[in-house]
């Protein structure tokens, strides 16, 4: 479910990214996002960045986390916000196709 999406072009980070290219990744991020939440038939998603080390950035490189999220599954605090379980190859597969379809009907529409 934890999804990122990581653009080919290098920008440290949000704030290094000039405003055209983020607008073209808003729409990109959109996309993804709603093929996630309605993959996972999730209540809710997160869209995030770190920036910087002691916002817990520790890939320095441009990525948005998607992260679907389920009434009752997450602490109120933003601390521990990122399930931290494993899926089996097989089922992370399965989840990549069909988050992929959801994407291709989006497109389409």
């Amino acid at each position: 479910g934890h999804t990122l999406v990581m653009p080919k072009q290098h920008f440290e980070n949000y704030l290094e990214a000039p405003e055209e290219f983020l607008s073209d990744l808003a729409k990109v991020v959109k996309t993804v996002a709603i093929a996630v939440k309605s993959a996972l038939k999730a209540d809710g998603i997160r869209i995030l960045t770190n920036v910087g080390e002691s916002a817990g950035q520790v890939i320095f490189h441009l990525h948005v986390h998607i992260v679907p999220t389920w009434i009752g599954e997450y602490p109120e605090d933003f601390k521990s916000f990122i399930p931290r379980k494993q899926m089996s190859e097989e089922y992370y597969n399965l989840l990549q196709k069909v988050i992929k379809e959801y994407i291709k009907k989006i497109k389409e529409n």
